[in-house]
């Protein structure tokens, strides 16, 4: 049951992404979230494939290494998880060229404990930096924990990226894992959120 509403989650979390990811963006950084696609007509039917370009892989269990986050957090729920980020990633992406920061990776969302029921949940927005970055303004720096999860890349237009939650979470369940509360997404490679060029990596904490 705890799995079943774990999917179900995931896949919403999704859904959330893409509505975030069809908004108005600011572009300024390598890796980061950018432009705006053409939002769907009213009422218009959801597509039964996957767009032309879109790839979802298989997924495999890793335990990735500590990275260095510049990041501003924020408590927040799924249906104002957009604002949320529009509120966030434009600051943080000024405040590493007003502050000279040296960015190290994509941008990075952490979530802590997101949940479908409408409760409140904490989002980390940031950027992978050089581990000798310091605070800039309202941004801090922390180290990322080493993180054992199961990973999936989503290679493609992020209308997909409800499939690649759908399909991480089938494999944390079949491998009999306990997810741990902690998720990632790395957004590796970034041109807009229905290009097919995107590269998105999705980690799913486990015990």
């Amino acid at each position: 049951m705890r799995m079943r509403i774990a999917v179900m989650c995931a896949v919403l979390l999704g859904s959330v992404i893409v509505c975030w990811a069809n908004e108005p963006k600011a572009a300024d950084a390598k890796g980061a979230p950018a432009a705006k696609a053409d939002a769907p007509a009213a009422g218009a039917p959801a597509a039964a494939v996957a767009p032309a370009g879109a790839a979802v892989g298989e997924p495999r269990e890793q335990t990735l290494e500590s990275r260095t986050l510049l990041y501003g957090s924020t408590e927040t729920t799924f249906e104002k998880l957009h604002e949320a980020i529009d509120a966030t990633l434009p600051k943080l992406l000024a405040a590493t060229r007003e502050h000279k920061i040296p960015v190290a990776g994509p941008v990075v969302f952490v979530y802590h404990n997101a949940n479908m029921d409408g409760k409140p949940f904490t989002i980390d927005i940031g950027i992978i930096v050089d581990p000798e970055a310091k605070d800039a303004g309202d941004f801090k720096v922390k180290k990322l924990d080493v993180f054992k999860c199961d990973t999936i890349l989503l290679s493609g237009p992020l209308s997909q990226i409800g499939e690649a939650y759908g399909k991480v979470m089938q494999f944390v369940s079949s491998k009999k894992h306990e997810p741990t509360g902690e998720s990632r997404e790395f957004y590796l490679y970034w041109e807009g959120p229905e290009s097919p060029n995107n590269v998105v990596q999705i980690q799913m904490g486990v015990k």
